[in-house]
């Protein structure tokens, strides 16, 4: 089963019906009720959803501390926009302003991977975002665009991956992503 973590994004709902669309069973809990104690031994992955939160303009220490367990499983781990963030301030990203983006953009793959399986070169995500953060140490660089240099990565040795732009509201390339990290293997 999936842990979705709604970490008060609108777009939340669409990240439980992407992952039942894909055949995954899945549980949404706010982020205001993933405390230290929440139990994450019964599931099998974890998603981590986009936010609200200006990472440049609140400190991110209370994220860190409330997210840093998750990395200490040995389980596949998707960041969307904020979630990406805290994965990588985790892991040594530096955050910065960027140019603010909205709406779809294209966004270049620059390498195979299995969470790209199926897509081209160049596809298009929906993006809702002014901040961007660099590659961490133990990161592999997937995706840019000329809007963000880090739209997505991975990390080298475990499945833990970060996508700046919105899978979930990004029709069929969204769907695509959503079946290949519920494909997974652990």
């Amino acid at each position: 089963m999936i842990l979705v973590i709604d970490c008060g994004s609108k777009k939340t709902k669409h990240i439980a019906a992407m992952v039942r669309a894909a055949y995954e069973e899945c549980k949404t809990i706010k982020l205001a009720d993933f405390t230290s104690d929440f139990a994450l031994d019964i599931f099998d992955k974890i998603i981590i959803s986009g936010a609200p939160i200006l990472l440049t303009e609140v400190s991110p220490k209370e994220y860190i501390e409330k997210f840093k367990r998750i990395f200490e499983l040995e389980i596949p781990v998707l960041g969307i926009c904020f979630g990406h963030q805290i994965m990588g301030i985790i892991h040594g990203s530096e955050i910065s302003k960027c140019e603010k983006a909205r709406g779809d953009q294209k966004v270049k793959l620059l390498k195979k991977d299995p969470i790209f399986k199926g897509f081209g070169r160049v596809e298009v995500f929906n993006q809702d975002h002014i901040e961007c953060i660099s590659i961490p140490e133990g990161f592999e660089h997937l995706a840019n665009s000329t809007i963000c240099e880090n739209e997505a990565m991975k990390h080298k040795e475990k499945a833990w991956y970060g996508m700046q732009f919105h899978p979930e509201t990004s029709g069929m390339v969204g769907k695509i992503v959503f079946r290949n990290f519920v494909n997974l293997i652990n």
